[in-house]
């Protein structure tokens, strides 16, 4: 008692999740299809998104990290396109929009390693290409084709920061 610090404990999981999720459970729902896999993988993803636990004007942000919420983007806009579930849908859009239309105008283009929703700034401002740097580029890249085909008014909201993005990178 008085050690336990909850959203440290809640973020730990939701790090794990998404990299089980991305690293995972995708490629073997993509290879096998409807698997008790895809259901697992289903389930992990309908867990975070309920339990995303950071407040944002776009909606609950699963992390504070960019490589976790680039995990996010990424297996849910492949559960997206497999499920059109909307509440998965609504994450993807949450993540999206905070990224497209808040964090990279707020520094310079380049998504940060960490955020600070308290100061809404960047906690940790490095963008970097390692393995686990560079996931939230990934996932943005993929949350846009997602809207370009699927929700096209949003994929002109988020064209500018995009190819801003790209091209800082």
């Amino acid at each position: 008692k008085g050690w336990v610090r909850p959203q440290l404990i809640m973020d730990e999981v939701i790090f794990g999740s998404s990299e089980y999720a991305k690293d995972g459970l995708i490629p073997i729902t993509e290879l096998l299809g409807a698997t008790p896999w895809s259901r697992r993988l289903m389930g992990i993803s309908t867990d975070i998104a309920r339990n995303a636990p950071y407040k944002s004007r776009h909606g609950r942000i699963p992390a504070k990290s960019g490589e976790v919420n680039g995990n996010v983007l990424q297996s849910f806009s492949r559960l997206c396109w497999k499920t059109g579930d909307p509440a998965l849908e609504q994450q993807l859009m949450s993540v999206a929009d905070f990224y497209f239309l808040d964090v990279l105008p707020a520094t310079g283009y380049l998504p940060p390693d960490f955020w600070d929703f308290e100061q809404s700034k960047p906690a940790k401002p490095d963008f970097t290409f390692s393995d686990h740097g560079n996931e939230i580029a990934l996932g943005l890249s993929e949350a846009y084709v997602y809207f370009m085909h699927k929700r096209p008014e949003k994929a002109r909201q988020y064209k500018e920061p995009f190819v801003k993005m790209i091209d800082r990178i």
